[in-house]
């Protein structure tokens, strides 16, 4: 039977042969035009298939912005990221096969000191202790303490250190005590941040400190395990970054929402994000902001949370550059209602407007300097019943607070009945 099939085959040649050859002598410029055209898209196909070879990372929906706001991998004299090609390859081994995220938690505690201050103590994104290890911070990098628990890792010391000072930070560098290198095993955590805030009986936030955990365990193999290491440990300095600067510089506690200005860049809806894991790791603010600054700042330009929440805008990044210079603004307040002069009687609407850089936390109203009403959200209003006053003149004050400031403003009124 094969040697059937092969006769067959070998008339067919010989009797398409000649016919080709008579075809070609025939018609040469027709095929010299076809043999260049199967040239011509034959190397354009080539060229095709190694170029995506080379740079599959996935659906990216805001290349524009990655373009605009990212600057490259960093090179920190690691082999595995240290030529272009690596670089490459190193991002998309990362897109493809993302950091893993969502392990640990958000708990906080309080202690009162013998001065009357207050110290909470937070840990995000892990399980651990949460005292301070002693300060070991300094201006620059390379000052910060480096401990390698698994005495496996020490070459990450340099990297992490060199990589450090190619991010985005302050003076929150010296706050930041300490940097460890632990293998938690399968703990559902690669890294986690650790710190804490001191507040005077005053309400003022004094200082903080924080401390940076990774986990070895999940990438210890990996060909790109120094840089799934400095991807995480950007993540957990953006912890620390946005931490200290939300506390000491914007008197912000935790528990307290991160500045509406921050809301409305971004954009974020308060309505499914919260200030806890209590919607998950995914939606709450902190990791948010966190990822924000390891997208912007780490050079892999990669975001946990641009599936759900988008990528940052470039204005996200002037606000996050801006926490470290921040300048706490008092809130500004007006009188909607009634009018300053107004003669009034019955029941009327008494009625303010008021904002702040940092979110009003209430507006206060005042008749004649005795408190009527606070309202915590807008729109800021009370009723006012003349009937329980005396026909005169009176003065009316809404009072607008946010974390350390208040503004006042008043009118008068004639209360005629």
């Amino acid at each position: 039977m094969g040697f059937f099939v092969l006769a067959v085959f070998v008339l067919l040649y010989l009797y398409m042969k000649e016919r080709v050859l008579r075809f070609i002598r025939s018609h040469k410029k027709v095929t010299v035009i076809a043999i260049a055209s199967f040239l011509l898209l034959t190397s354009s196909a080539l060229g095709y298939y190694l170029h995506f070879r080379n740079n599959q990372v996935g659906a990216d929906t805001n290349a524009p912005a990655e373009k605009n706001y990212l600057p490259g991998i960093k090179d920190t004299g690691d082999s595995s990221s240290s030529d272009s090609k690596g670089k490459s390859n190193a991002k998309s081994a990362i897109k493809q096969n993302p950091p893993k995220t969502g392990g640990g938690g958000l708990s906080s505690s309080t202690r009162t000191n013998p001065d009357g201050s207050q110290t909470t103590s937070v840990i995000i994104g892990g399980s651990g202790d949460t005292e301070t290890p002693g300060p070991c911070g300094g201006s620059s990098p390379q000052n910060i303490c480096f401990v390698d628990e698994t005495g496996q890792n020490g070459a990450l010391e340099s990297i992490l250190k060199n990589y450090l000072a190619t991010l985005r930070y302050s003076n929150e560098l010296s706050s930041l005590y300490e940097v460890a290198i632990v293998n938690a095993g399968a703990s559902g955590w690669t890294g986690y941040w650790a710190g804490g805030y001191t507040m005077a009986p005053s309400g003022d936030i004094t200082s903080a400190y924080g401390y940076i955990v990774l986990n070895t365990y999940y990438y210890q193999g990996s060909p790109y395990y120094n840089d799934y290491m400095k991807l995480t440990f950007s993540h957990e300095y953006g912890h620390h970054y946005t931490l200290y600067h939300k506390w000491v510089d914007m008197n912000l506690p935790i528990g307290v929402r991160l500045p509406d200005e921050y809301y409305n860049i971004r954009p974020l809806s308060k309505a499914n994000t919260a200030t806890d894991y209590s919607l998950g790791w995914s939606n709450c603010e902190l990791e948010i902001i966190a990822e924000d600054y390891s997208y912007f700042y780490s050079g892999y330009g990669y975001h946990a949370m641009a599936g759900s929440r988008g990528y940052p805008s470039g204005a996200t990044l002037t606000w996050i550059n801006n926490m470290a210079s921040f300048s706490d603004n008092p809130p500004i307040v007006s009188i909607t209602a009634p009018v300053n002069g107004a003669t009034i009687a019955g029941i009327v609407t008494f009625s303010a407007s008021a904002g702040d850089d940092l979110g009003v936390t209430k507006v206060s109203f005042y008749i004649n300097d005795v408190l009527l009403f606070e309202d915590v959200g807008a729109p800021y209003e009370t009723s006012l019943n003349t009937s329980d006053y005396v026909n005169g003149s009176y003065t009316l004050k809404a009072v607008a607070y946010d974390m350390s400031h208040n503004t006042p403003a008043t009118i008068s009124v004639n209360i005629s009945n």
